[in-house]
């Protein structure tokens, strides 16, 4: 019986670590997401780094008004490091994650491509995410007054489903 229990539940952390594992491009569409074209005013390689928004896709964000993050990750060809007064993808989810720069092709969303994403399935997703435009419609609908669930919810509220169902079974079968 032990055994079977042991077994349940590292099938379900197997399963919640691949409902959220790689789910960077897919937390962009959260509400407190922000996803922007932003030119370099200072970076000092110690990390911190000041951007000033050009274009905003999708967040709260204020075109115009720098910006300093502390802590920052560059996504581009080898040996990328952003210049001062170049303009990047600029990707951030929340505090407690870094600001992302990206090195681009251009900042055409339908025909831009992700210096550096070939060969990493996350960056690939991004990138095919805004040349279709949809984390421009998604904040489009965002505005309109409909709200979205975050895939998070969804994920944990099947996950807690999922455990609650062997628990049970497992219970009943040993009775």
């Amino acid at each position: 019986m032990k055994k079977r229990i042991f077994s349940m539940l590292l099938l379900v952390t197997f399963c919640f670590v691949q409902i959220f594992a790689a789910g960077a491009p897919e937390d962009l569409f959260a509400d407190t997401a922000q996803l922007f074209f932003g030119k370099v005013q200072f970076y000092e390689t110690n990390g911190s780094i000041t951007v000033v928004p050009t274009d905003v896709i999708r967040g709260d964000v204020k075109i115009g008004i720098a910006a300093s993050y502390d802590e920052n990750a560059f996504v581009g060809k080898d040996g990328f490091a952003p210049q001062t007064d170049a303009v990047y993808l600029m990707a951030f989810y929340d505090a407690n994650n870094p600001l992302y720069v990206f090195q681009i092709s251009s900042t055409d969303l339908s025909t831009m491509k992700l210096e550096g994403a070939a060969g990493v399935p996350m960056w690939e997703r991004l990138e095919a995410y805004l040349n279709a435009g949809e984390y421009a419609e998604t904040a489009l609908a965002d505005t309109s007054g409909s709200s979205s669930v975050p895939v998070v919810v969804i994920g944990c509220a099947a996950l807690f489903v999922l455990i609650v169902l062997i628990f049970g079974f497992l219970f009943k079968r040993a009775r």
